[in-house]
C-alpha cells in the first residue's frame, strides 16, 4: 500500500515543484517513469484474505485493508477538504465539460465513502450490502466506477472527440477570463488553482481505483467469480492515467501566473480590513501674508516651500483653525472668490470637513457641519489664500512604518502563508501568517497563526539606526 501511494505523492511533489520552474520538466518526467517502472504493488494482492477460514476473518482482513487505505488518502486529501467544489469547478460557466465532470467526482466520493462505511463497520451492517455495491462498481455500464475512472482521465487528456476537443486543463489555460472568477472565488493564483485541481482529480482517480479493486476482492471472496485478470488490467491502467494527468498539469502550469488579486471588501471597517495613515499629506488653507516673511503679498503661492509659521496676523482663519506646527510646502493659489470652510472637530484626523466656494463648488463632501463654519474673503489686504500641504508630526499623525525584518519560524518548519498590515503603538507593521509545511508543499491548516508584531515605540532606537529625511524629501538610514 505504501508503494501504491508513492506515485500520487510523487506526482504532487512534481507538480508543486514545477510551479516555480518549468525547466525541471524533463527530469521530472524521467523521475515519474522511474517510479512507475520500479514496481506497482496494488490492492489486488489479497491472497491472504481469500485464504481465511471464515467469513468473519475475510471481513476483518478487508476492513483492516480499508482502514489503512482511508488513513493514507485522508492525509493526502485533508489539506484541500476545506476548499469547496465551487473553488475547483465553478466560476467558468462557458464549457459544459465542467458541468459533466462535477457529478462524476461527487459519485466517486460517495461510492468510496459508502464502501468504507460498509467495510469498516461491517459487523453492524449486513455484509451482503457490500456485494450489492461491488457488482455495479466493476460492471461495464457507462456510469460504473470502473468506467468513470477512465472517463475522468479522458476529461484531462481526451482520446477522441466524443467529450471535447480539449482537456479541462487546456480549456482553463486557453480561457484566461475564467481565472478572473476563479481568483475572486477561491483566493488562489491561477497556478495554485491548477495544482489543487490536479490534486483533487488525482485523489478521485485513486478512490475509484480503490473501490474497483476492493470490489473485485469482495466478489471473489464470496464466490462471485475470479477477477485476477481484470484486477491486473486496472493495475496497468491507473499509473498511465496519473502520469498523463501529471504531464498535462506540468505543461499547463508553465502558461499560468503565480499571482492573485484579492478583491476589495464589501464594507470597510477600520482596524479590521484597513488601516489609516493620518495627517500625513494634509491640506492647509493659509493666507499668503502669513507665509511671507516680509508680511506682504508680492509673491505667488507656488513660490512658498519649506515654510514654518509661528503666529497669525490679520487672518481670522489662521487664528481659529489648529495651526500647522510643522513644515508647509507645495502651495498653490486658491480661486479668487469667497468661500465657506467647515472646520473639523478637534482631536480628529481631519482639518476640514469641506470647503464650499461662493459658486457652490465643493471640496470634500458637504454635510451638516459638526463644528463651526468660517466665511472667508478670498483677499485680505490684497493677499490671496493658498492651499498647501502641512507636514506635522504629532500625536494625531500615524505615519510611521516598521522597517524591521519579518520572518517565519523556519526552525520549526514554518513558512509564510499570509500577510497583512497591522498597527501597534501608532506604527504600521507588515504582519505575517505562518503555518507548518508538510511534505510535497502541503500546509498544515490547523497550525496557521498570525505572528505578533514587534513591540516598540516611535522614539525607540532601532538597532543603532535612525531614519533621516533630507531637503529633497528623500529618506536614508544613518547611524545614531
Amino acid at each position: 500500500m505504501k508503494k501504491y501511494c508513492l506515485l500520487i505523492l510523487a506526482c504532487l511533489w512534481i507538480i508543486s515543484n514545477s510551479l516555480s520552474s518549468t525547466e525541471r520538466i524533463p527530469s521530472i518526467a524521467v523521475l515519474t517513469q522511474t517510479i512507475i517502472k520500479s514496481g506497482w504493488r496494488t490492492l489486488e494482492d489479497y491472497s491472504n484474505i481469500k485464504n481465511g477460514k471464515s467469513i468473519e476473518e475475510k471481513q476483518t482482513g478487508l476492513s483492516r485493508k480499508m482502514e489503512q487505505i482511508s488513513e493514507i488518502l485522508w492525509q493526502l486529501e485533508e489539506p484541500i477538504s476545506a476548499i469547496s467544489y465551487l473553488n475547483f469547478f465553478g466560476g467558468t460557466g462557458d464549457e459544459r465539460i465542467f458541468d459533466e465532470l462535477f457529478p462524476l467526482v461527487q459519485q466517486i466520493d460517495k461510492e468510496y465513502d459508502w464502501l468504507k462505511k460498509v467495510l469498516i463497520l461491517g459487523k453492524r451492517v449486513n455484509y451482503t450490502v457490500a456485494i450489492d455495491l461491488a457488482k455495479p462498481a466493476v460492471s461495464n455500464e457507462t456510469f460504473s466506477t470502473k468506467m468513470i475512472m477512465e472517463k475522468i482521465g479522458e476529461y484531462v487528456v481526451p482520446r477522441y472527440n466524443g467529450l471535447s476537443s480539449s482537456g479541462i486543463l487546456q480549456l482553463l489555460t486557453d480561457n484566461r477570463n475564467a481565472f478572473d472568477d476563479i481568483m475572486r472565488i477561491s483566493v488562489q493564483s491561477p497556478r495554485q488553482y491548477l495544482y489543487n485541481l490536479f490534486n483533487k482529480i488525482a485523489i478521485t482517480e485513486i478512490k475509484a481505483y480503490v473501490v474497483v479493486q476492493l470490489s473485485y476482492a469482495i466478489l471473489e471472496i464470496y464466490g462471485e467469480g475470479y477477477f485476477s485478470r481484470e484486477s491486473m488490467l486496472i493495475k496497468a491502467q491507473i499509473p498511465k492515467i496519473l502520469q498523463e494527468l501529471t504531464n498535462e498539469t506540468i505543461q499547463a502550469t508553465g502558461k499560468l501566473s503565480g499571482l492573485y488579486w484579492k478583491e476589495d471588501p464589501a464594507q470597510y471597517r477600520k482596524g479590521e480590513n484597513y488601516l489609516e495613515i493620518s495627517r500625513l499629506l494634509q491640506g492647509y488653507v493659509v493666507n499668503e501674508i502669513i507665509l511671507n516673511k516680509g508680511k506682504s503679498c508680492y509673491e505667488k503661492c507656488d513660490k512658498f516651500n519649506e515654510v514654518h509659521i509661528s503666529k497669525c496676523q490679520k487672518d481670522p482663519l489662521c487664528k481659529k483653525q489648529p495651526p500647522c506646527g510643522g513644515r508647509i510646502y507645495n502651495c498653490r493659489s486658491l480661486r479668487t472668490i469667497d468661500m465657506q470652510i467647515c472646520l473639523a472637530p478637534q482631536h480628529t484626523t481631519r482639518r476640514y470637513d469641506y470647503i464650499e466656494y461662493v459658486n457652490h463648488d465643493v471640496l470634500g463632501v458637504k454635510s451638516i457641519c459638526s463644528n463651526s463654519t468660517l466665511n472667508v474673503n478670498a483677499w485680505i489686504g490684497w493677499c490671496p489664500y493658498c492651499m498647501c500641504f502641512c507636514d506635522e508630526e504629532g500625536s494625531y499623525s500615524d505615519r510611521y512604518f516598521s522597517l524591521r525584518q519579518v520572518v517565519s519560524d523556519v526552525k520549526n518548519n514554518k513558512v509564510v502563508t499570509g500577510i497583512r498590515f497591522a498597527k501597534k503603538n501608532r506604527i504600521i507593521h507588515l504582519q505575517i501568517q505562518q503555518g507548518e509545511i508538510l511534505p510535497y508543499g502541503v500546509i498544515n491548516m490547523t497550525s496557521l497563526e498570525w505572528v505578533p508584531v514587534d513591540n516598540f515605540k516611535i522614539n525607540d532606537r532601532c538597532r543603532n539606526t535612525t531614519l533621516r529625511r533630507n531637503k529633497h524629501d528623500q529618506f536614508r538610514m544613518g547611524a545614531g
